[in-house]
């Protein structure tokens, strides 16, 4: 094999992984491994073309593949850390140099997507001693979360998404997102469950749903795990909306009957409340964040307000803060049928029903009206303003618009209703 690399590539790899063999399938010692990863590394970080060429010619990602199938490599965090750091490298270069790569016979992507496979298989089975190992040396977790990362941004990048669903990978994913592996990081965990779940069928959004609440410890775990995303004080729109947009499959029925009420035990709708003030951005990537969350909203407010606790009532301001989001970005943005907006539009007869259970003037209908005086005008307002600025869309009969105006001056309504 060595004929066919250039002698300097060939001598600078060969050393540092005959060592890396040798001191794996005998010595064992974790010093000695780490330093010859190292200088593996250094090497094919450092180097030229040949020396990319001659890391799969040589055959290093196999070997590394072997070392991590090994489940005692993981009670060596640090030299796990290391392994996955050089995968992650090798993985990510190969999408710039791939075709610089003309020695080859096989086509290293294609050798990727195997040995991820297996691997992506491998730590689904061992994903609990991952997490555990976590606790103990986070780098570990770090590292493997960017392993995760650069495998799924390859297969992007190949455009083999389909690879992905041939192992559990979003199951994989969501089970150590949901027990914080490497959660200080941006992680793309949501991301990618959101890239891969978007042509699922409902079947499929079901099956995966109810498999991780079982799977990671129940649905209040999983709800916590949600609060404590929407929470992180460095959350940019784009994790927002991927998040809510993964929050949301939970949400679907059947699973949203023991879903739902985890979110209530958690007060969750406050937490997306004081999440959406933060990231009101008025585009096209809000609207992505929100548009589908009105059925998701409904059910929790509904279950959140108890007739008999008035501590209770302040929930109302919470999916109104998201209905006139709705409301605004809706006639822009909406799908020219309206399929989100008439999700949206009912929700205003949901809060009128709850104000109307309670006579004109009583404390608990007062506090609900003051609470849609202070989103009605503003919604209206902006509604208006849209109409006027854009003249084409009266024209043109939007009826996102006319739906959307319509609902709220009937929501206005019930601040004298009787």
């Amino acid at each position: 094999m060595s004929s066919h690399i250039p002698s300097a590539a060939y001598n600078d790899i060969f050393m540092p992984l005959n060592s890396l063999e040798h001191h794996y399938t005998s010595t064992k010692d974790s010093t000695l491994l780490i330093e010859s990863i190292l200088e593996l590394t250094e090497v094919i970080t450092n180097k030229t073309d040949d020396h990319w060429e001659a890391c799969f010619m040589m055959g290093v990602p196999p070997l590394l593949t072997k070392i991590l199938f090994d489940e005692e490599t993981y009670y060596r965090e640090e030299l796990c850390s290391h392994i996955f750091n050089l995968f992650t490298l090798i993985i990510s270069r190969v999408c710039d140099r791939e075709e610089s790569m003309t020695r080859l016979k096989r086509s290293p992507s294609k050798e990727l997507v195997g040995l991820g496979n297996d691997l992506l298989a491998r730590f689904n089975r061992l994903r609990s001693l991952i997490v555990a190992q976590n606790s103990e040396f986070p780098q570990s977790g770090v590292s493997f979360v960017k392993f995760i990362r650069a495998y799924y941004n390859f297969c992007a990048s190949k455009n083999r998404y389909s690879e992905l669903k041939i192992v559990p990978v979003n199951s994989l994913v969501m089970y150590t997102w949901v027990h914080r592996v490497n959660h200080v990081a941006d992680d793309a965990t949501l991301h990618i469950i959101n890239e891969l779940s978007k042509d699922w069928s409902t079947v499929g959004r079901t099956t995966f749903c109810c498999t991780m609440m079982l799977d990671c410890g129940g649905p209040d775990v999983i709800a916590q795990r949600f609060k404590q995303e929407l929470q992180r004080p460095d959350l940019c729109s784009e994790d927002f909306g991927a998040c809510l947009r993964v929050l949301r499959h939970f949400g679907e029925k059947p699973q949203a009957d023991c879903f739902i009420p985890a979110l209530v035990r958690c007060d969750m709708l406050k937490t997306l409340y004081e999440s959406l003030s933060t990231h009101v951005t008025g585009d096209h990537q809000e609207w992505m964040a929100i548009h589908k969350l009105a059925t998701l909203l409904r059910a929790l407010f509904t279950k959140s307000v108890e007739m008999t606790s008035p501590k209770t009532y302040k929930h109302i301001e919470y999916p109104l803060a998201f209905m006139s989001r709705a409301a605004t970005l809706g006639p822009q943005h909406d799908s020219i049928d309206g399929v989100c907006t008439d999700h949206w539009v009912p929700f205003c007869d949901t809060i009128c029903q709850h104000v109307l259970k309670f006579r004109q003037g009583s404390p608990k209908r007062v506090f609900m009206e003051e609470a849609i005086r202070h989103y009605l005008q503003p919604t209206i307002d902006s509604l208006n303003t849209y109409r006027s600025e854009n003249p084409e869309s009266h024209i043109n009969n939007n009826y996102n618009w006319t739906k959307t105006m319509n609902a709220w001056i009937k929501l206005g309504k019930v601040l004298t209703s009787r």
